[in-house]
């Protein structure tokens, strides 16, 4: 006897976004559930997951619309999938990420080593000394304020160091 296949799940928290997600996989034939956020509830005490895996769309601007406390509510639905070993996409150590400024100035890979530069429109706006005061990145913020993030991160990054460094007896030159 084999066993039926689990379906994927699809977490999502407005479902505007989905339908054409949804439309697809019909389409396909595709086992999969739709779990609205709003209206999901677990069991922690379950040893066994429903889905082969959960793909987590939950969104970090849902507190807009009303639906902040799912955002927490999320964190531990993923973690405790994840402990079943259910596989997750945007999964929990993902999601905390995605909710939280201070976890993405922490990456190393977010550490404003770079600034996006490829995705300029407009050429900078110059003051009347000939300075540039403006020009305008890929996210809509000026290459100024990017500049200015980028710099306090940096030193950020610094005093840590040398806060750790002092704290290990290391002083650094």
């Amino acid at each position: 006897m084999t066993a039926t296949p689990k379906p994927i799940a699809v977490y999502y928290e407005h479902p505007d976004w989905f339908r054409l997600l949804f439309a697809e996989l019909e389409r396909r034939s595709l086992g999969y559930v739709a779990i609205e956020a709003d209206q999901h509830h677990y069991d922690p005490a379950e040893s066994e997951s429903d889905y082969s895996l959960l793909f987590n769309r939950m969104s970090p601007s849902a507190y807009l619309r009303g639906h902040g406390q799912g955002i927490f509510y999320t964190l531990a639905y993923l973690e405790h999938l994840e402990r079943l070993g259910t596989r997750v996409i945007n999964g929990r150590k993902a999601f905390a990420t995605e909710i939280s400024k201070a976890l993405q100035l922490s990456l190393p890979s977010i550490a404003w080593s770079s600034v996006p530069t490829g995705a300029r429109h407009q050429p900078p706006i110059t003051s009347n000394s000939g300075e540039p005061r403006f020009a305008f990145s890929d996210r809509g913020e000026s290459e100024c304020r990017w500049q200015r993030r980028r710099r306090r991160a940096l030193r950020l990054k610094r005093l840590a160091r040398a806060s750790s460094d002092q704290s290990n007896g290391r002083s650094r030159h």
